[in-house]
């Protein structure tokens, strides 16, 4: 069951940790009602929906996984370590949101999604109310996302910076993208 493919682990996810429990061995509803009573007062955003094939499911999905990981390990914990337990994908997930390789790829893919798609996705439906701006202009985007990956492939740490602002030149001339 183990694999590197990140859409594997988001649907894995899903299946076991949505709250529809759509999946008749998931445990989002056991799952809930444990985050509820034990973490009353965490942050747990929805789970982004895995079914079908969205081309940006793996960052949407990304941010959820990597902020409700430690409640989800600690949640299967209890599951596979139980004396009758017999489930391959609460045991592939077990063992994939604890693996160290695992947690890098959701953040590198959270970190995508909140530094690079969803300000493109923002400029992209939004460039009719820019001034001075319209889809053409996108590629200036583009090349800023560009330069950020050349940098990033030299030097990792560069995605890591907080201060790191990918479409500051846009947003300098932008106020209402700088707004958003």
């Amino acid at each position: 069951r183990m694999t590197t493919d990140f859409d594997s682990l988001l649907r894995a996810c899903y299946k076991e940790f949505h709250e529809g429990n759509a999946y008749y061995k998931g445990k989002g509803r056991e799952f809930s009602v444990w985050l509820r009573q034990d973490y009353p007062k965490a942050f747990c955003p929805h789970f982004e929906r895995a079914e079908g094939g969205r081309q940006d499911i793996d960052y949407d999905a990304a941010v959820p996984m990597y902020m409700m990981r430690r409640y989800m390990v600690e949640f299967l914990h209890s599951l596979v370590f139980s004396a009758d337990h017999s489930n391959i994908l609460e045991d592939f997930l077990y063992l994939a949101l604890s693996s160290s390789e695992y947690i890098a790829m959701v953040r590198a893919n959270a970190l995508i999604d909140l530094l690079v798609s969803r300000p493109l996705r923002w400029l992209s439906g939004n460039a009719y109310r820019l001034d001075n701006f319209s889809p053409l202009d996108m590629r200036v985007a583009l090349g800023l996302v560009h330069d950020t990956f050349i940098n990033a492939a030299a030097d990792g740490s560069v995605l890591l910076d907080p201060t790191l602002d990918i479409f500051k030149p846009i947003a300098d001339v932008q106020p209402l993208f700088a707004e958003w």
